[in-house]
């Protein structure tokens, strides 16, 4: 899933409860090798194919490509030549219809969509025939959601309820279980501007403990903390494996510029928002950090990590416009997808693995 989570919730805020270390203060990451990448070719327009927006992609057994276009709400399936082989899904109510398609997942043959708007995960092959169907409910962070399919069961944002991170939901029985532990307060209704107070003295507001990344493969959960650049790994017991800070040299800079806006009121939104990934993905047991850009017009920053938290290389991918959403990784030959949805672009490019 999953994605920086974008601040939609600004209207859902903790009250007072603020932390006051700052994250960009820890030992850097400084001494890891970076390599740039060759510049991306252009894997697929979706200006040219009369689509809409490229968002998650899934690379499937197959070695076709999934492509969630979440304006259409439809599934894209492309082959290894960016040919269309077919569409899945479309706009609706119905099976296999979407109203707000957002998360893709895949395992084994199956490609899982989740549409927040009707609150269900739905099933497909890759021929697009539909399986099954799964409701589910979220708290006040509803965006803050991952599906696994290889688990066969969703994780939510626990809001701080019985003191914990996450909650588990299995699919097929709807049993429950809690995930980790918060030392920030409930998610409570709170004034937008004391929490841009909060963030222009250079404190944590207690909701930015709330705001997670989540992604999983057939054994664990590894849960990104947006704000703390935090990672941790969890078994499907929910038992913590490792917690590991990932202290990139850009952060200190990302965090100024957070609370620069705060102190200025110059976000859009009315407060800015404190992340310091976009996305994550993992492949392999590898784990990939599509991490932010202090700069708009820098090179994108991918940070890849082995399955035990060890940071292994920075990879700066020169893209030529927006920042990259999401991305795909193929281990037969090294290559690795990147969608790019305010260019409607699907780039690909070669990657050490």
């Amino acid at each position: 899933m999953k994605t920086a989570i974008g601040f939609l919730l600004l209207v859902f805020l903790a009250t007072a409860c603020t932390k006051s270390d700052d994250p960009s203060e820890s030992d850097s990451l400084s001494n890891i090798e970076r390599i740039t990448l060759d510049e991306p070719e252009i894997f697929v327009d979706f200006g040219e194919l009369l689509k809409g927006v490229p968002w998650a992609i899934e690379l499937l057994e197959s070695g076709n490509l999934a492509v969630l276009d979440n304006q259409l709400n439809e599934i894209l399936i492309f082959d290894k030549d960016g040919q269309l082989l077919r569409t899945i899904g479309s706009e609706g109510q119905g099976p296999g219809e979407f109203e707000r398609a957002r998360m893709l997942d895949q395992c084994g043959e199956t490609i899982g969509v989740t549409d927040f708007s009707q609150k269900k995960v739905t099933m497909f092959n890759e021929l697009g025939e539909i399986g099954n169907i799964y409701s589910f409910s979220t708290g006040m962070l509803f965006d803050i959601f991952h599906a696994s399919l290889c688990q066969e069961a969703y994780y939510t944002a626990a809001n701080g309820e019985e003191g914990a991170l996450i909650i588990k939901t299995d699919f097929r029985n709807e049993a429950v279980s809690y995930i980790g532990q918060t030392d920030a307060d409930p998610l409570m209704v709170g004034n937008l501007d004391e929490y841009n107070r909060t963030l222009s003295r250079g404190e944590i507001p207690s909701i930015f403990y709330h705001i997670l990344t989540m992604q999983s493969d057939d054994r664990y959960l590894y849960v990104f903390h947006n704000s703390l650049s935090k990672l941790q790994k969890y078994n499907q017991d929910g038992d913590l494996q490792w917690e590991k800070s990932i202290n990139m040299p850009e952060n200190r800079e990302i965090f100024a510029q957070v609370v620069e806006r705060a102190g200025n009121n110059q976000s859009p939104a009315g407060v800015p928002s404190l992340s310091y990934i976009i996305s994550m993905h993992i492949a392999n047991g590898n784990i990939f950090l599509n991490w932010t850009r202090p700069e708009d017009d820098g090179p994108a920053l991918l940070v890849k990590m082995n399955s035990e938290g060890e940071a292994i290389s920075v990879y700066e991918i020169p893209i030529p416009d927006t920042p990259f959403r999401n991305m795909a990784v193929d281990y037969t030959n090294g290559q690795i997808y990147l969608s790019s949805p305010g260019s409607a672009i699907i780039y690909r490019t070669r990657i050490d693995l």
